[in-house]
């Protein structure tokens, strides 16, 4: 059988069989899984992490960065110019949540959540206090 019959039937492009072919010849069953690579090394160091999340934590200084909160792209911006690497923005993103400043974040929202479920629970007492007050009435 041809690699073009076995391609249709496997329901696949013959450029897919002949690479996975080829992977299976060179490395046997183990050639056929999936080669991601899960731990890509950060293109900045430890250094550079640490001080970009300080940049992160503290916000940035309009008089010298010109904005007043961080976006992805001004990040990216300061990067390129700060630590020469240039990043896209949604890795820029990606960093920022996987290395740089996962506790900040999550602690905002940590906090958001608190403050909005304790108005609830105020909004919630008033109400019940001014509808007992009615009945009452």
């Amino acid at each position: 059988m041809n690699r073009t019959a076995a391609a249709k039937i496997g329901g696949m492009d013959r450029q897919t069989l002949r690479d996975w072919v080829h992977r299976f010849n060179e490395r046997g069953p183990d050639g056929l899984k999936d080669n991601w690579r899960r731990d890509v090394p950060s293109r900045l160091s430890a250094a550079q992490l640490a001080r970009l999340s300080t940049l992160v934590e503290t916000g940035p200084d309009k008089s010298v960065h010109g904005v007043v909160r961080w976006r992805r792209v001004d990040l990216k911006r300061v990067i390129a110019a700060e630590f020469g690497v240039d990043y896209h923005e949604r890795s820029v993103g990606r960093l920022l949540e996987q290395r740089v400043a996962r506790n900040f974040f999550s602690d905002r929202i940590g906090s958001y959540k608190r403050r909005f479920i304790s108005d609830i629970r105020q909004f919630c007492e008033g109400v019940k206090i001014s509808v007992v007050h009615f009945f009452t009435l």
